[in-house]
């Protein structure tokens, strides 16, 4: 073992250290590391499973507006056809501007 300042220091740190976690008064880190790890997962799950939860959500919104779209489209071109067989009037133009007041 090198010997670097102040390892006398050092040495006696970790055998107090060793001394309290053999009596439990300190717990070993790797627990808490553990404890801490466990917790973020919990949290990430959660992050995850709102997510899911989200594009699920998106997707359905998404795919709401099509029938609805479609039937527009029909429609449009029904009027479409109609106009063009000559079976709808075309209103005549206003002869001036609508009057609008200040």
């Amino acid at each position: 073992m090198r010997r670097v300042p102040y390892q006398h220091l050092a040495e006696e740190f970790e055998r107090r250290l060793k001394t309290l976690q053999d009596a439990g008064a300190v717990p070993d880190p790797r627990d808490s590391r553990i404890v801490r790890l466990k917790q973020d997962v919990t949290i990430l799950r959660e992050r995850v499973a709102g997510r899911d939860t989200e594009i699920a959500d998106l997707k359905e919104f998404r795919q709401r507006p099509l029938p609805q779209i479609t039937a527009q489209d029909a429609e449009l071109r029904r009027l479409r056809r109609q106009l063009g067989r000559g079976t709808v009037l075309r209103l005549p133009a206003p002869a001036a501007a609508p009057f609008v007041p200040d």
